[in-house]
């Protein structure tokens, strides 16, 4: 696996190289253009992705609890039953599926903007 990677990166380094020179050669403002343009793209995208690996990493979180309090309402349910605390679990479960959400919506509009 890792001697098919090096030959991988090798060789797009060689490409790129190559195909550079060539490009200088024949027209060297296109070529600062797309050096620019490229370099300028690369910036934005990891500014716009930087929240977008936190939100990724938040949605997890957020969804876990919501499953183990799913799991924690099943496994205590003849209690939660017993003592009369289903609108408070009601009311919790309520809070973090509208968290979950919430994130989501977020999710989706930074996954916009990076399009």
């Amino acid at each position: 696996v890792s001697l098919a990677f090096f030959i991988t990166v090798l060789t797009s380094c060689i490409d790129l190289v190559s195909f550079s020179a060539i490009l200088w050669s024949i027209y060297p403002q296109l070529f600062v253009a797309i050096l620019v343009y490229a370099s300028l793209g690369t910036v934005v995208t990891a500014y716009l992705g930087k929240k977008l690996a936190a939100l990724n990493f938040e949605q997890l979180q957020r969804e876990a609890d919501f499953r183990y309090s799913l799991m924690r309402l099943r496994e205590n349910a003849e209690s939660i039953a017993f003592y009369g605390g289903e609108e408070q679990e009601r009311a919790e479960s309520q809070e973090r599926l509208n968290s979950l959400i919430d994130n989501v919506q977020e999710l989706i509009r930074q996954q916009r903007n990076l399009e």
